[in-house]
């Protein structure tokens, strides 16, 4: 392997080592979240009621609208009054452009079921299980996925400039020498000279 691929292949790897490792942590950030949703499928459920609701605006940086819904909700359990605001974990805290609206399914005073978690009350969901998942947050898990086929591909390509460290130096030789042995072109000149003798 000459200097030129080696630098090439030094590249790859910083590229792809860089890659992974953000789409890894971005994945365990969204993924974790996700698990949390489906983990609220089998919490109880229990009568609660809106407190207020809204949707807040904002720009983003093409000078698209972005809306970011909010809701507070109340349930009691026991004789003791809990305060929430989770419609779901993996939708918590995410904006989006298209929920301008949204704020209408959870107007103020509305009867809403509210699932608790069984082992700490004062937790508790809108969205259990699936019905919580923001799927769109799912088509970040492809970024780990590229990563993984350009890790294969850096590792293969590791893998041959071990095995064959010479061919990429043999053959550039031999491309950039002016004269090559030829033993057919000897032996020419020579019955030349012999019959001009």
């Amino acid at each position: 392997m000459d200097r030129s691929s080696g630098s090439e292949l030094l590249i790859f790897w910083i590229i792809t080592i860089v890659w992974c490792s953000v789409s890894l942590l971005a994945s365990l950030l969204i993924g974790s979240d996700i698990i949390t949703d489906i983990g609220t499928a089998d919490w109880t459920p229990i009568e609660g009621n809106i407190i207020d609701s809204g949707v807040d605006e904002s720009s983003d940086s093409e000078g698209g609208v972005v809306y970011c819904l909010w809701v507070e909700y109340e349930y009691t359990i026991e004789n003791s009054t809990y305060d929430g605001s989770i419609i779901s974990y993996s939708t918590q805290n995410s904006c989006d452009s298209w929920s301008g609206s949204d704020a209408s399914k959870y107007p103020p005073n509305k009867k809403i079921t509210v699932y608790v978690n069984p082992e700490d009350v004062s937790e508790a969901v809108l969205l259990p299980g699936l019905a919580g998942i923001n799927f769109f947050m799912i088509f970040f898990l492809v970024f780990p996925l590229i990563g993984f086929v350009m890790l294969i591909g850096v590792l293969k390509a590791t893998l041959s400039s071990i095995r064959n460290p010479g061919k990429t130096i043999v053959e550039t030789s031999v491309t950039d020498s002016d004269e090559v042995y030829n033993p057919s072109e000897e032996n020419s000149v020579w019955w030349e000279s012999n019959e001009n003798s």
